[in-house]
């Protein structure tokens, strides 16, 4: 199928299908493989078998209409789902291992049940149960199984931070942080690279 990549899901699809991503990390001159795995729980579609993210405008963008209801948005299940996970995160750990040695940082993902309105009060994140709980299972599963297979430095500051309904990509979110959050984050990286 051929479909236009200039559309905001485009790109992004485009690399996943197409399944680059390791191969620019490894062609890259960076020293340092900092990841989270929030991306893991966001919506997700399927061609040919593989799975891709996808972005809110996905359901809005020619490739979504090319592929048609076999690429319709889903989220993992983690208990249909636990033993792909499984797979990608070791893939993904001994690809990293292999590349960056110990320079590796995984940024921990808390998930948000309360969020910042754009009148900045507090409020609580419309979610149910059952998709916060197979979220939470599902960036578990993939952060413990990627920190003790790298043995990787660990950020672990989303915890205390909320979602903002100013997010930037779209809105609060359960795995979306206050602004403060990712420079916060960034101070802690070079940290990191800079006294290791």
């Amino acid at each position: 199928a051929v479909f236009d990549t200039t559309d905001e899901s485009g790109p992004m699809a485009k690399a996943q299908l197409m399944r680059t991503a390791l191969q620019r990390l490894a062609a890259s001159p960076a020293r340092w493989f900092i990841l989270d795995f929030a991306n893991v729980i966001a919506d997700n579609a399927r061609y040919c078998g593989n799975g891709f993210s996808v972005d809110k405008k996905y359901t809005e963008s020619q490739l979504f209409s090319v592929l048609g209801k076999s690429g319709a948005p889903f989220v993992l299940d983690y208990e249909n789902d636990k033993q792909m996970i499984s797979d990608a995160c070791d893939k993904l750990a001994d690809f990293a291992i292999n590349r960056y040695g110990r320079n590796i940082i995984l940024c921990k993902t808390s998930l948000n049940s309360k969020m910042r309105d754009l009148d900045g009060k507090i409020k609580s994140l419309p979610t149910d149960k059952k998709t916060f709980a197979n979220a939470k299972a599902i960036l578990e599963l993939c952060e413990e199984r990627f920190a003790m297979k790298t043995d990787c430095y660990i950020l672990n500051n989303s915890k205390n931070y909320i979602s903002d309904e100013n997010f930037s990509a779209g809105g609060a979110g359960i795995a979306r942080y206050e602004a403060d959050f990712y420079s916060s984050c960034a101070d802690y990286i070079d940290y990191i690279v800079q006294y290791s």
